[in-house]
This record gives C-alpha cells, sequence and structure tokens, in this order.
C-alpha cells in the first residue's frame, strides 16, 4: 500500500487538491475538528485559569480588609490599656493619645506595662507587637504593588497566590493578637 492511497477514489476538484495539500477533504474537516476542540479546551482552561484569578484577588481583598481591621483594634486597644492603667483620666488620655502612631502608643503602654513589675504583656508579646506594626505599614501601604504592575499574567497570578498565603499567616497572627488584647482590656479594666 502506498502512502497515495487514499487518492484512489477521488475525483475532480478533490482529487486536485488532495494532491496538493497531502489529505482529503475529510481528512481537513477533521483536522479542522481537533483545532476546534483544542481552542475550546484552551479556552476553557483559560477561563478556568481567570476564574482562579478572580478568587484569588476576592481572598486577598477579604483578608486585606480583615488584616486592616485587626491592626486598627489592635491599635485602638493598646490605646484602651494604656489609658485604663493610668491613674490619670481615661477619656483624657485617650484624647492625649489619638495622634500618637503605634510606636510612640507601644513603647508608652511597654514602659506603663513594666512600671509595677507585674505586666500584662510579656517581652515576647511585645516584640510581637512591634514586628506587627512593621507589617502593618507593609500590608497597608506596599502589598498590591507586589504583584499589581506584574504585565505577565503567569508571574502575576503566582506572585499574587503567594502574597494571599503570606497575608493568610500575618492574618492569623494578628487576629489572635486583636482577640487577645480586647480581652485584656474587658477582663483587667472594662466597668461591669
Amino acid at each position: 500500500m502506498s502512502e497515495w492511497d487514499f487518492l484512489w477514489d477521488l475525483q475532480g476538484q478533490e482529487y486536485l487538491d488532495a494532491m496538493a495539500t497531502g489529505r482529503t477533504y475529510a481528512d481537513s474537516l477533521y483536522i479542522e475538528e481537533q483545532q476546534e476542540r483544542a481552542l475550546k479546551k484552551e479556552k476553557a482552561n483559560n477561563n478556568m485559569y481567570f476564574s482562579n484569578i478572580e478568587t484569588t484577588i476576592d481572598r486577598f481583598r477579604r483578608l486585606h480588609s480583615e488584616i486592616i481591621e485587626y491592626y486598627q483594634c489592635i491599635e485602638y486597644d493598646m490605646k484602651r490599656i494604656y489609658s485604663a492603667m493610668s491613674a490619670e483620666d481615661f477619656d483624657e488620655n485617650m484624647e492625649w493619645l489619638s495622634n500618637d502612631n503605634w510606636g510612640m502608643i507601644l513603647n508608652k503602654l511597654k514602659k506603663l506595662d513594666n512600671s509595677d513589675n507585674n505586666p500584662f504583656f510579656t517581652d515576647e508579646e511585645y516584640a510581637l507587637l512591634d514586628e506587627i506594626r512593621t507589617r502593618r505599614n507593609f500590608w497597608c501601604h506596599q502589598c498590591y504593588l507586589e504583584w499589581v504592575y506584574i504585565g505577565d499574567d503567569y508571574k502575576r497570578q503566582s506572585r499574587l497566590e503567594r502574597m494571599t498565603r503570606q497575608l493568610e499567616n500575618e492574618h492569623n497572627r494578628a487576629e489572635k493578637l486583636q482577640r487577645k488584647m480586647e480581652r485584656i482590656f474587658i477582663e483587667e479594666f472594662a466597668e461591669e
């Protein structure tokens, strides 16, 4: 059997086209169908890819929003705890601290908390509060710039996924610390 045996039943223009291309009309239709299937499969994969991007972006934005909430509550709870620890007027202290940043409040709280040698927070917790202060600055001012301007879709998605995992870890740490700060204020200083 020869490689040209497929020409035997062909006639006219189909025969001439098959001689020129090396394939019949049926072969051409089959190839087109396969190409269409491949394009549909690629499109479905791209849709899944871009759907995954949206899911990751939505998750990132939700976690980012929540971690900012935790940071604000931690900072506010530090002010409340400091104001409650102080022998002075609570409301006056809250007003006095209103323009202080996290680092200033943390230093004042640590100094006051350790003044009676019976601190509410350990040195490790103060170190964690300071570390979270630094990370807060990143998550508030830099994190979107780490992936938004990457031109390549695959690289941008990979970076976003990595940033989302990092954010999730930070989120969990901030959530635990925020709950502890709130619990200390409520248990030790809140009036019943």
